[in-house]
């Protein structure tokens, strides 16, 4: 049986659970380019911070209800308001993270890239984002975390040149790891949608807001044609894999 994914785009706009049965939209995803995962997400502020979102690291989810559209996370909703704020549809970086997991007593992330990270020196300030910034908002700029709705705005180029344009990411929800990225390219009249496994995406410049991807375009059009493994898809798609080491 083929393995189901879930779509990001889908996710936007799922409710945000807490354990004292509070409720905020889900307006985001961070995507880590680096690890191509998902360590948080961006919750919807406005009732209480408007013009903000409030970042929740993924290592609080409990669960994800596909039905009611839902997550479920380890919170409260006082735990929730009271996490790192971002401007609405600024930026995010990694080198702001341990800003954010100081916040609160939060844990770094990531473990691997961690160690490698000298954590007793201080952290660069912050430049404030608004003029009178609330209180732990961040709003930086840097290659390696970047808004999934940022992303899919972005110009895509296959190796050979070719225009590509990223419209959604298929994540493993057991792990929030990127297992595709769909992307469309002109093939006649209209576009033509192939999935790209995660290794084959190459360097992202974030100044010219472009994505590189390690595949021709006659390797895309090329691929397979198989059932897409996004949550509730019924129709083929190209599903272009990387090499096995």
């Amino acid at each position: 049986m083929q393995r189901s994914y879930l779509k990001a785009a889908d996710l936007i706009g799922y409710g945000v659970r807490t354990t004292d049965e509070g409720e905020a939209g889900l307006r985001d995803l961070v995507i880590d380019t680096a690890l191509w995962t998902v360590p948080y997400v961006l919750v919807d502020a406005e009732a209480w911070a408007p013009g903000h979102d409030v970042l929740v690291a993924l290592r609080s989810l409990a669960a994800v209800d596909e039905a009611k559209r839902a997550m479920d996370v380890e919170l409260t909703l006082e735990e929730v308001r009271n996490s790192p704020t971002l401007a609405t549809d600024a930026p995010v970086a990694r080198d702001y993270e341990e800003n954010w997991y100081r916040h609160e007593g939060w844990e770094e992330q990531w473990s691997v890239e961690a160690s490698t990270v000298d954590a007793t020196e201080p952290a660069e300030p912050v430049s404030p984002p608004v003029e009178e910034p609330l209180p732990g908002e961040v709003n930086a700029q840097g290659p390696g975390l970047v808004r999934f709705e940022e992303l899919r705005l972005w110009q895509g180029e296959t190796s050979d040149g070719e225009a590509v344009k990223a419209v959604d990411l298929l994540v493993d929800d057991s792990d929030w790891s990127v297992a595709y990225v769909e992307v469309e390219l002109e093939s006649g009249e209209a576009a033509e949608a192939c999935l790209v496994e995660r290794t084959l995406m190459g360097a992202l410049d974030r100044e010219a807001e472009r994505l590189y991807l390690d595949a021709a375009a006659s390797e895309l059009r090329a691929a397979p044609l198989r059932s897409h493994p996004g949550a509730g898809e019924e129709r083929e798609v190209r599903i272009l894999e990387g090499m096995t080491p």
